[in-house]
C-alpha cells in the first residue's frame, strides 16, 4: 500500500496549507473519521489507473491526505509525503 500511497498523493491536489494552531488531532490508520469531515473523490483518471482505490475517498486534515473507507470513514492510509 506504501507505493500505491507514493502515487496517490502525486496524483491528487496539492493539500491546502494550514497554519500549526489548524492541525488539530493526529489521525492514524484505523481511526474513524468525525462525520463532518469532507471526504473528496479519488480523481478518475487515478481511479482507472489503480482500480483497487475506486471505492474509497481522499480527506486532508492537519496537513495530511488520508485515504478513507467513505462507508465507514476509517482511514485506510496515510499517504502524505
Amino acid at each position: 500500500m506504501k507505493q500505491l500511497g507514493a502515487a496517490l498523493a502525486l496524483a491528487l491536489p496539492a493539500a491546502p496549507v494550514v497554519s500549526e494552531e489548524e492541525i488539530g488531532p493526529a489521525y492514524t490508520v484505523g481511526a474513524v473519521l468525525p462525520a463532518s469531515t469532507p471526504l473528496f473523490a479519488v480523481p478518475q483518471d487515478l481511479a482507472l489507473r489503480v482500480p483497487a482505490i475506486q471505492r474509497y475517498s481522499y480527506a486532508y486534515l492537519g496537513g495530511r491526505t488520508y485515504l478513507v473507507d467513505p462507508m465507514s470513514g476509517v482511514i485506510v492510509e496515510d499517504f502524505t509525503e
